[in-house]
Formats: structure tokens, C-alpha cells, sequence
């Protein structure tokens, strides 16, 4: 193959490309695109100059002398395949890889010039190798994205390195010590840390081993204390430290944090460097608690493997937090539902990102010993649900300011199973770990649950209490999703406080008002669920006519003469408050000593047929 020359603008490269076995020369300028399900395989002498590599294609380094990188720009994706051994040398620019490298054979020497990028388009990656060892240091990146208002970030970092010399080059990490100076003559306590006015901490870590409410832990500085080997970080990334003091010093036109792209520099973290399997010791003191880890690979994970190697240590479950979120929630992901802030859904659950630290829930009471393999890797488009679950019945219920941004939301979903009951949590369930200003819970017993599974047996009638926590005023709705596979069950909302009953398949959003001054507008007894599965499918094909509606003494309701009645007329909570049997015709009711509020007509006729009505009571 001829020389490329500086002037060519593009090359692309075709499937029927395979190989270039004497030479082949890109100098410096020249753009190389390789189709999807194309390769370069580039042997002995092969130089590629400072040139940019794209396309979804591979160019893979092989043959039995190294082949040579100088200078290059950028690779979208390359793959290593040598026996022989292969390095980078002679580098003038970093190389930087845009999507991924694939380690296949042979060892791969980087001389610390090896660069993952991640940016607002995606994240580059190392897929799961199957025989090649990554010598030396590379650098990782993991860009974050800007926030309306500074919330925490859950990270972690696949180098190992210390706090100072990787994160903090790039964003102040604060916390308390002695020896700093705050702006505007900032210099580092003796232990590392930013100084400020305050001290307030900005990096966290975490250790169930604790006393509640003592987990969370700030570490003793940013000089000796690492990222890296699949530590989790809960970390405030208020913008890049260039941008000054005014990040530090309380300036409220710097509040909204920018987006910033953190750099670790150092050896892949764990043992055999990108082969194999490892095993890290997390501290946990209690079945059912929620563990901190973070992902110790640069690349995704599938929790769906992750679990499966896991199974005897951990649940179904995962967590982790969203500050995009308006309130900054925790978002859930047990296998089937991803429920909580925005950004995730069912269909991207599975995935735990490169640099992404998260909770999981134990399933054993000591410390948890946990395996990481190469085959967890996936390439982040996997869905790979790692269970199948036959959920009869499911409900999503958000929360919702009134220009319908979303806060957070919960599922109660039901199954035939005899283990599943209401009232204790089981495998099925994700109990809250929320906090904060805004957030929803359902209660199963006296837990608040993001999640939770109830036996399908207890449809005929079943009430769900909700907890809304709201600690500012205004207007705010609830809305219903995903509730298709209810047929022949009502479902209702009931507002105590207001006493109406408001039919969510008719009506699948509601809207109420909050005053923080007032518990009574929120928390957890102004809301529930009611659940009435009818006995049958078929609803009566004649409508109620009631009068007077609103009424305060007297209400009649008239059926055809053509069949046996019974009317119920229920209460908000579904109880029972007047009866009759009937055969049809004009029917009276003197509903006087009801309370003022909203109730339920309900009748049945012989073919247990059902209608329903609402009825205001005025007094």
C-alpha cells in the first residue's frame, strides 16, 4: 500500500480492507474513516502520525515486531492483537481513545500517553479482554454534567491514585484541617484539603459497618487517602477549580455548578490489571443494609452478571443517586423497574457506568467479599435483565411539580406468589433510603418502599398509603402510569384531606396544593391508594341516574326493572356506610348523618355486573 499523503482530507476504508502487510504511513493531518464491520490490521513496521481514526471499524495493531503509534490524535476504536508485545512510542500528542479498546494477545505498554475520553457524547472504554496485560499508567476520564443546583455526584475511578493528585487537579475538594488560607490567598491545609471559610466537606465516603447516620464519612485528606480498587465517592463538583474563587467563597452567581470533566491518572486498579477476576472486601454490619461501592473497571458493567456472580452476597437490588433530579432523589433498579429521578428507565436499569459508584443492598450480615470479572463488561447498549418476573399487576406513581418536572416516583406492583405478603418487606421490595425536601414513598407496614410487591390475592380491596414530602408551598400533582394490566380492578385516589375519591384510570393526574406550615397538606396521611378488583370483567351497560347530586338529606337512585341490585355507597377509605338490596326502580337514601364529603355509589346486579358513581355530600 502507497503512502497516504498530508493533502488527503478523508480516507475511507472498506470491508474488503484487511490488511496492510508492509507499510503503511498516515502523516500528519490526514483523516481515516473505517466503516462499521471493517478493520485495519496494522504489522511490523506500520507508523500512523498525529491523525484522527474514526468510524465504528477497528484498527487492530498486530505481527511479530511492534507496530508504532506517533503522535497520533484521536482513535475511535482499536484493538491490540500481538504475541509479540506492543507500545506506544514516540509519542508528541496523547493518544486518545474515543469509543474503546479491545485488549485480544500480548502485552500492551502505554508509557502513560493512553487516554480514555469521556465527554457529553459518550465515554470511551476497555472492553473485556481475552489475553492482552495493559503496562503502565493511563488516564480516565469521566466528564459530569452541569447541575441546576449543587447536589452530590456518586463516582469512582478505575486508576488508583491519591485524592490531590487526580480528582483535586481539577476541581477543589474541601474539608476540615489547619495551616490553609482561604481565598483569596488560597493555599491546601497540611493535609490536603481546600481551605474555606466554613471547612464544610465536599468528598465523602461511606462504611456499613456504622451506627446509622454515622456512615457517611469524610475522608482525613486528599494526600494519602486513594480513589480507585472499587471505592465509592459522594463528592459536591461545584465546577472547575480554574474558575477561581468564586466557586468557594459563597458567590451566589457561581451556585449553578458547570460541567466538568475529572482526569485520574495511574494503573488500572485491579489485580490483574484487565484480566481475570479480583475480589474486593467491602465493610457491612447487617443483613439488608445498603453497601457503597463503585465500579472498578473503565468500562460498564452489567449488574444483571455482577449480581449473578454476587448472588449469595447481594439482593436484586441497586441504588443510586440523581442530581438532575429538581430534588436530587435515589433512583432503584431491582431487575425489572427502574423507578426514581429522571434520566434512566427500564431499558438502560441494567447498566452501571464506567466511573459511576452505587449502594447495594446485603444479603448477609459480616462484610461483603465481592467478585468483579472481565465478562461483568458490557458495552452500555445491553439490557440484559438479569431476572424474569411475572408481575401481574403494576403502578407508577410520580411526583410531580405543577409544570409537571418530575421529583420523584414509586411502583406497587402485585404477584401470585404464597412467600409475598403486605406487610413485610421481602426480595421484591426496594425499601427508601431517600432525604431531602421533595420525595415519595408507599408504605408497606411501617416502611417506606420505592418499590414494592403485594400478593394479587388481596385485589379485591387493598388500600396503599403514600408519604409526600414536600417542604415547600405550592402547587403540586401525582401522576399514573403503567397501570394497563389492571383490568378489572379500579383503581382510586384518595384524598383525605380534601375527602374526595378521585378515579386514576379516568383521570391519571391530580393535582394539590401544599403549605409547608401545615402537616396536614402532606406527609403521610393525606394520601392512599385503593385497589378494587371486580369480580368479573364486565361493567353494566346502563349508567346511574342519581339526583340531586350535590345533595345534603336525601339522595334517589333509579335502576331498570330488570334484574336484583344491590347499591352500596362506600366512604373514602372503601368502607361500607349504607346498603340496599333492590330490584330495580327509584330508591332512596338519607345520607343525612353522612359526613360532608365525596363517597362512592357502587352497584352490583345479579350477573355481577358492576357501576359506579360519585356522590357529594354537603351539609
Amino acid at each position: 500500500m502507497k503512502s497516504i499523503k498530508t493533502y488527503l482530507v478523508l480516507i475511507v476504508i472498506h470491508l474488503a480492507i484487511k490488511q496492510a502487510h508492509s507499510q503503511l504511513y498516515v502523516s500528519s493531518g490526514a483523516n481515516i474513516t473505517i466503516q462499521d464491520g471493517a478493520k485495519i490490521t496494522l504489522q511490523s513496521t506500520n507508523l500512523i502520525n498525529n491523525s484522527n481514526i474514526t468510524g465504528a471499524g477497528k484498527l487492530i495493531l498486530s505481527g511479530n515486531s511492534p507496530a508504532q503509534i506517533s503522535g497520533i490524535g484521536n482513535i475511535d476504536n482499536l484493538a491490540i492483537d500481538n504475541t509479540a508485545g506492543i507500545s506506544i512510542a514516540s509519542i508528541v500528542d496523547t493518544v486518545r481513545i474515543i469509543q474503546s479498546l479491545t485488549p485480544m494477545s500480548g502485552t500492551f505498554t502505554v508509557n502513560g500517553n493512553l487516554v480514555l475520553v469521556s465527554n457529553a457524547v459518550g465515554t470511551a472504554r476497555i472492553a473485556a479482554g481475552t489475553g492482552s496485560y495493559i503496562n503502565g499508567n493511563i488516564t480516565v476520564e469521566r466528564y459530569i454534567p452541569a447541575k441546576a443546583t449543587r447536589k452530590w455526584s456518586f463516582i469512582s475511578s478505575p486508576v488508583t491514585g491519591t485524592i490531590n493528585n487526580t480528582w483535586q487537579q481539577l476541581i477543589h475538594i474541601t474539608g476540615s484541617g489547619t495551616g490553609g488560607t482561604v481565598c483569596p490567598f488560597l493555599t491546601a491545609h497540611s493535609n490536603g484539603f481546600d481551605a474555606t471559610v466554613s471547612n464544610a466537606a465536599n468528598i465523602f465516603t461511606y462504611d456499613a459497618s456504622k451506627t446509622i447516620n454515622t456512615r457517611w464519612e469524610v475522608p482525613s485528606g486528599t494526600l494519602l487517602n486513594t480513589v480507585g480498587m472499587g471505592k465509592g465517592f459522594r463528592v459536591n463538583v461545584r465546577g472547575y477549580r480554574s474558575i477561581g474563587c468564586n466557586l468557594i467563597n459563597g458567590n451566589p452567581a457561581y451556585l449553578s455548578p458547570t460541567s466538568v470533566t475529572l482526569r485520574a491518572t495511574g494503573a488500572i486498579s485491579n489485580t490483574d490489571k484487565n484480566l481475570g477476576s479480583f475480589s474486593i472486601v467491602y465493610p457491612n454490619n447487617g443483613i439488608n443494609n445498603y453497601v457503597f461501592i463503585g465500579n472498578p473497571y473503565p468500562s460498564p458493567i452489567s449488574f444483571n452478571a455482577f449480581k449473578t456472580t454476587n448472588s449469595s452476597s447481594i439482593t436484586n437490588t441497586y441504588a443510586i443517586y440523581i442530581p438532575a433530579s429538581p430534588s436530587g432523589v435515589y433512583s432503584y433498579w431491582d431487575g425489572v423497574s427502574f423507578t426514581g429521578g429522571t434520566g434512566y428507565n427500564n431499558a438502560t436499569g441494567n447498566i452501571i457506568a464506567s466511573g459511576q459508584a452505587f449502594f447495594v443492598q446485603s444479603s448477609v450480615a459480616g462484610n461483603l467479599n465481592l467478585t468483579f470479572d472481565e465478562a461483568h463488561k458490557t458495552d452500555g447498549s445491553d439490557v440484559g435483565y438479569f431476572r424474569t418476573r411475572n408481575f401481574n399487576d403494576k403502578i407508577r406513581v410520580h411526583y410531580l411539580m405543577q409544570d409537571n418536572t418530575q421529583l420523584d416516583e414509586i411502583i406497587v406492583r402485585y404477584a401470585m406468589d404464597a412467600a409475598i405478603n403486605n406487610t413485610d418487606e421481602n426480595e421484591w421490595d426496594i425499601p427508601s433510603i431517600n432525604s431531602g425536601s421533595h420525595y415519595l414513598t408507599s408504605f408497606k407496614g411501617y416502611k417506606g418502599m420505592v418499590v414494592q410487591t403485594r400478593n394479587s390475592n388481596t385485589l379485591a380491596s387493598d388500600t396503599v398509603r403514600l408519604n409526600v414530602v414536600c417542604n415547600q408551598s405550592g402547587i403540586y400533582k401525582l401522576g399514573f402510569t403503567e397501570f394497563e394490566h389492571f383490568i378489572g380492578t379500579d383503581i382510586f385516589l384518595i384524598d383525605h384531606l380534601q375527602q374526595s375519591i378521585h378515579n386514576v384510570k379516568q383521570l391519571p393526574v391530580y393535582e394539590f396544593t401544599v403549605d409547608k406550615d401545615k402537616p396536614e397538606t402532606k406527609g403521610a396521611g393525606r394520601f392512599s391508594v385503593v385497589f378494587n378488583k371486580l369480580l368479573q370483567n364486565n361493567i353494566v351497560n346502563y349508567s346511574i341516574k342519581m339526583y340531586p347530586n350535590p345533595t345534603s338529606k336525601m339522595v334517589t337512585i333509579e335502576l331498570p326493572d330488570n334484574s336484583n341490585y344491590v347499591i352500596n355507597i362506600k366512604d373514602i377509605t372503601g368502607k361500607i356506610v349504607l346498603q340496599k338490596n333492590t330490584t330495580g326502580g327509584a330508591n332512596q337514601f338519607n345520607i343525612s348523618k353522612l359526613t360532608s364529603g365525596t363517597y362512592l355509589v357502587e352497584v352490583t346486579d345479579r350477573k355481577r355486573n358492576r357501576a359506579t358513581e360519585k356522590l357529594l355530600v354537603e351539609h
